[in-house]
């Protein structure tokens, strides 16, 4: 059923991997052409370090391509139907039918009960029942990205993968805008009043009165 996200995930592993491998390789060539222009003593000094510190970024990459070519996305969706307090088997049905029937984002799949992100060898899956309010969070400094976020009535707050494409979390906006109308969007006072409230028939009122104006427009 996931073969599709397997793939996705062994294509971003791999791109991972070349990229790990390229860097260390061409920190090595640096580090023996002396390009930092360090004396010869400190070289000998650093080359254990040096040596050590690729094979260790070959030996990782080699262990993300190993878990994406093996069912590592599968797992992770079947771990998260056994966490679930719901039965198992019709947990992963209705995962399965997310990922079978749903609408493809572009960093994975959702429909009105559940998200589904590729997240490298593993995923984020993320549920929408009692979903209140969602918007595209920017992170800057470390920890730099975008990442979708959802909050939920009582107070919980589910956040994508920062890294995601913003124009992947554009569609799952949109998605929700269409499809699931008591969700507010967008990060804005007059949601973030409604929520810390914990007015959430305010909150759902203004996520109708939203789509009421953008349809106007």
């Amino acid at each position: 059923m996931f073969n599709d996200l397997q793939q996705k995930g062994v294509k971003e592993a791999k791109k991972r991997s070349i990229c790990g491998l390229i860097s260390a390789s061409l920190f090595i060539a640096l580090f023996y052409l002396n390009v930092f222009g360090l004396e010869e003593n400190v070289l000998k000094q650093f080359q254990p370090f040096a040596l050590i510190g690729c094979t260790l970024i070959a030996v990782a990459s080699a262990i993300n391509w190993y878990r994406a070519s093996n069912g590592s996305l599968q797992k992770c969706v079947e771990k998260y139907a056994k966490n679930n307090s719901r039965n198992y088997n019709d947990m992963l049905a209705d995962l399965e039918r997310v990922w079978s029937e749903g609408c493809d984002f572009g960093a994975g799949r959702m429909n009105t009960e559940y998200i589904i992100i590729v997240q490298g060898f593993g995923c984020k899956i993320i549920p929408l029942k009692d979903a209140a309010w969602a918007y595209k969070a920017e992170s800057h400094g470390r920890g730099e990205g975008i990442a979708l976020t959802i909050l939920y009535k009582g107070g919980e707050v589910k956040i994508s993968p920062f890294g995601i494409k913003g124009a992947a979390v554009d569609a799952v906006l949109s998605y929700i805008k269409v499809n699931i109308r008591d969700i507010a969007l967008g990060n804005n006072k007059e949601a973030n009043k409604l929520f810390f409230a914990k007015d959430w028939q305010g909150l759902a009122e203004y996520a109708h009165s939203q789509r009421v104006i953008e349809s106007k427009v």
